[in-house]
């Protein structure tokens, strides 16, 4: 599992195996990450497309090797969040905003092994 944080955005990947990539000589294999791991609400390694379509709905994308996920909902920041925001930069900030949700989960052999997924808004 990788975790990355920019000013716009937060994601996590979480993969059983794959090739090399920049960074990749920094990260630990780890026996805890399987396909026994799953939410509360089913998602997890080892799924087929089918068996994620019925949990997460029908996909924003869908193609033979991936499905992908697109949610936007308007939020309200909290006191506290707008007050964090003030400290680091004291132009106003609106308390609506919209944030945007994806998911990509990659299949292998039928079977769900790569899931890319994130969250962001970036302020205007």
């Amino acid at each position: 599992m990788i975790f990355e944080t920019s000013e716009c955005t937060e994601s996590f990947y979480y993969f059983e195996d794959g090739a090399p990539f920049g960074g990749s000589e920094e990260c630990i294999s780890s026996r805890v990450v399987t396909e026994r791991i799953r939410t509360p609400s089913g998602p997890g390694l080892g799924l087929t497309p089918a068996e994620v379509t019925r949990i997460l709905g029908t996909p924003s994308v869908k193609k033979s090797d991936f499905l992908a996920y697109r949610y936007e909902a308007e939020m309200e920041r909290t006191k506290e969040q707008l007050q964090a925001a003030k400290r680091e930069d004291p132009s106003p900030l609106d308390l609506k905003y919209q944030n945007s949700l994806y998911l990509v989960v990659r299949f292998r052999n039928g079977r769900w092994w790569y899931l890319d997924a994130g969250s962001g808004m970036c302020r205007e």
